[in-house]
């Protein structure tokens, strides 16, 4: 992505707690960057969409949202997304897959 959305964002908001930095340096590298990206981008969008708004969409409570920003959900979906070998982009995203991933 050309325009990284963690310069849009207030970097308290992307740091990770020690607990999660020391889950984060179990797994391999590769792996805990793309989770720190995918969490990045994650939370990008709520800031952006607001949380009020994305609770809306989804017939909850804004303070639903709030938790799972502060209480890690966020970052463990960010992390099990990266294990599964995936990583976030925006809906409207154009993504080229490397030839050896079409297989």
């Amino acid at each position: 992505m050309p325009n990284s959305p963690a310069m849009d964002m207030d970097p308290s908001d992307a740091e990770f707690s020690k607990s999660e930095l020391a889950d984060l340096a179990q797994v391999s590298p590769e792996i805990a960057d793309q989770s720190r990206k995918n969490f990045t981008t994650i939370l990008h969008f709520i800031n952006k969409a607001t949380a009020t708004a994305i609770a809306d969409r989804m017939g909850m409570h804004e303070s639903s949202i709030s938790r799972a920003k502060s209480g890690g959900q966020l970052n463990y979906c960010a992390r099990l997304l990266a294990a599964a070998g995936l990583k976030v982009v925006p809906v409207d995203a154009i993504v080229y897959l490397q030839p050896d991933e079409y297989r």
